[in-house]
């Protein structure tokens, strides 16, 4: 009998054949995965000595650095998209009886946006900023963290509000939060920013100028997480910047946020602080928000969390909760001609829901002239 004889080559064509294959599709699925990988990256030539330079590289993979490790992530799209409109205190208050451009408020405790004024014109926020960036340290680092201010202090632009720090101090970032909020120091602003900025990535090579950029970067992380779509910001003290504006339902989003911080509350609702800091200097810092002063004018029992902020181009601006009557109030006043006109403002709004009887249009008021700010900050 006689055998055919088998093939082994074409069987082994078909091995190696099913093999390419195989490698190729998975070669395909590696590189689609890769492709949607968020990778941003910060490069800089940082001299070392006299001669020897190197590359640094910083790479920020916004997937693997965990945010929010401080509060409990408030939803601020959800809430404010569930909310109704309740128009009923333009009859209290109409928009034109306002100074401010641009002004929101809500009653979280019955999810209700109760007055609006073209909150969705792109504004600049000036030291509202401060909001993110108090939020921003405290999701990545603790508050007991000592840093070292150091050469940093030059990036801060002239004319600006400070808490006076000096190079070489030692400071935790708690009381620098102080230093941020309460004279709304752009200096404290960015000795957090760098610090945090390379302690968060890892790299204490970055220059300055790359730390604040990547701080940037963290910043617009939490607020694209916290809903805020049409905002982005360069800088962590709100100085004015072409690139770096909001919105005023924006900045209704960051206030929610802020306010799920229990520290920061505490330093937002802090009219005096004192301390001598780790370095044994001592400070004394004031709030600049006149609500919560209880020898001015202004002051407003109840009010809570804020911010204020002016700049020429900003205007003066503010941002704030107020606690009164088992009601939960956000106001943002944006774009004031002057200090006292966002005051005014901001009183009305609230005597608009607490005590319309209150509320004092033009010439009812009568203050004293002397609520106005030379320095960027406020």
């Amino acid at each position: 009998m006689q055998y055919k004889k088998k093939s082994h080559g074409k069987n082994a064509i078909s091995i190696l054949t099913f093999i390419v294959l195989i490698s190729l599709m998975v070669a395909s699925v590696v590189f689609i995965l890769n492709k949607h990988k968020t990778t941003d990256t910060i490069s800089d030539q940082v001299s070392i000595g006299q001669s020897d330079v190197k590359s640094i590289q910083a790479t920020l993979l916004t997937e693997d650095i965990p945010i929010n490790q401080s509060s409990n992530l408030v939803d601020t799209t959800i809430a404010l998209n569930s909310a109704t409109v309740n128009d009923s205190y333009y009859q209290y208050l109409k928009p034109k009886d306002l100074n401010a451009k641009y002004v929101m408020v809500y009653n979280k405790t019955t999810n209700q946006i109760v007055y609006q004024k073209d909150i969705d014109a792109l504004c600049y926020p000036a030291s509202t900023t401060k909001l993110l960036t108090c939020a921003v340290a405290l999701e990545y680092v603790s508050p007991d963290t000592i840093f070292t201010v150091g050469d940093e202090l030059s990036l801060v632009p002239a004319d600006s509000s400070l808490a006076y720090l000096s190079k070489g101090e030692k400071i935790s970032l708690n009381d620098l939060l102080y230093g941020l909020m309460l004279p709304s120091g752009n200096d404290a602003g960015y000795v957090i920013a760098v610090n945090v900025a390379r302690r968060v990535s890892g790299n204490d090579k970055l220059s300055n100028k790359d730390a604040v950029s990547y701080f940037a970067e963290l910043m617009n992380k939490t607020a694209k997480n916290i809903g805020m779509e049409n905002s982005n910001f360069v800088v962590p003290d709100g100085f004015h910047d072409d690139k770096h504006y909001v919105t005023t339902k924006d900045m209704m989003k960051l206030l929610l946020y802020a306010d799920s911080f229990p520290l920061l509350k505490k330093v937002a609702s802090t009219y005096k602080y004192q301390v001598k800091i780790k370095s044994g200097q001592d400070y004394t810092w004031l709030n600049s928000n006149r609500l919560i002063d209880k020898s001015s004018e202004f002051y407003y029992e109840g009010v809570s969390t804020g911010k204020t902020g002016f700049h020429d181009d900003a205007g003066h601006c503010m941002a704030f909760v107020c606690n009164k009557n088992g009601m939960d109030i956000y106001v943002v006043i944006m774009n004031s001609q002057t200090a006292i006109y966002r005051n005014r403002d901001a009183l009305n709004l609230l005597n608009m829901i607490y005590n319309p009887k209150e509320i004092k249009i033009g010439e009812q008021w009568d203050l004293k002239p002397d609520e106005t700010t030379s320095k960027k900050g406020d």
